[in-house]
């Protein structure tokens, strides 16, 4: 949770920071405008947005908390119950593994009793998302739907083993910055490998949240054309110039459900949350407020 925590309190602020200022790019000049375009709701929310990094906790905090964990996170040795060593403990490490991510991510197992002495300050050098991004290539084996992209198993794939490379190459470049620094929780380098790490996080999180809630969930949540585009856009902060994958086909089928969603007042979200109504003089008065 420690790690988590701060991972999230990164991660889902700066992403929303950078793409409010893609919006305003699009939006040009009308951004600025209080009245008449959308009642000024978009200027507001470039103003308010600024703050979220700030509470508990900032970037550089959140980001050195981070890298604070990160050396003894590298350390884990891959998770695979395929090893000839010991292979029946390993076996059971990796279902354990398994049972846990699936207990955080599915939104049909209940959740279990809260323990407050549980609690700790750091993560004791686990950090299941990292370790079941390695069982990921290990474990696929996805059919696609009816609904699916027909290369969509395979480009899931592909990009499954891009993410893993880059766990690879981020674990051992923790060790390394960590045998030469001792301390990387306030060095430029740690920082940058914390920024990595956050990025690999999501992209398990997205993963594994698809994957144990896709036979639970409608079909547009099912399909996986948002998973795609996640994970390709998720691997443009890792490697900007990098085309694995083209985005078109998904983007084609993943746009009509966002037209749908924005008609029917929900959020573009995994459960799509209804909207307030925007009619209701109570919202009108405090937009112009």
């Amino acid at each position: 949770m420690s790690l988590w925590s701060s991972v999230t309190k990164y991660f889902v602020p700066t992403l929303l920071e950078n793409m409010v200022r893609d919006t305003a790019t699009i939006l040009g000049a009308r951004y600025y405008l209080r009245e008449h375009y959308a009642s000024g709701m978009f200027q507001k929310i470039v103003r308010d947005i600024a703050l979220v990094s700030l509470f508990d906790g900032s970037t550089q905090v959140n980001l050195s908390l981070i890298a604070s964990q990160l050396g003894p996170i590298a350390q884990n040795k891959q998770v695979t119950s395929t090893q000839t060593n010991s292979s029946h403990v390993i076996h059971n490490e990796a279902a354990d593994v398994s049972s846990r991510i699936k207990r955080a991510c599915s939104l049909a197992e209940p959740l279990p009793a809260f323990d407050g002495e549980k609690l700790m300050l750091t993560n004791r050098g686990r950090d299941d998302l990292q370790l079941g991004l390695y069982l990921v290539v290990e474990q696929y084996n996805i059919q696609p739907g009816d609904g699916d992209h027909e290369s969509f198993a395979s480009d899931l794939k592909l990009l499954m083993h891009r993410f893993v490379q880059e766990r690879r190459v981020l674990d051992q470049a923790v060790r390394d910055l960590v045998a030469e620094q001792g301390d990387i929780s306030v060095s430029m380098e740690g920082f940058e490998l914390a920024r990595t790490h956050c990025i690999l996080h999501a992209a398990s999180a997205c993963y594994f949240m698809w994957l144990h809630n896709r036979s639970t969930l409608d079909d547009r949540f099912a399909s996986g054309n948002w998973l795609v585009l996640c994970l390709i856009r998720l691997l443009k902060m890792l490697s900007p110039r990098e085309n694995l994958i083209s985005p078109t086909p998904y983007v084609e089928r993943a746009v009509p459900t966002m037209v749908q969603l924005l008609q029917e007042g929900r959020m573009f979200s995994i459960v799509p949350i209804q909207l307030a109504s925007s009619q209701s003089q109570g919202y009108q008065n405090d937009m112009r407020t």
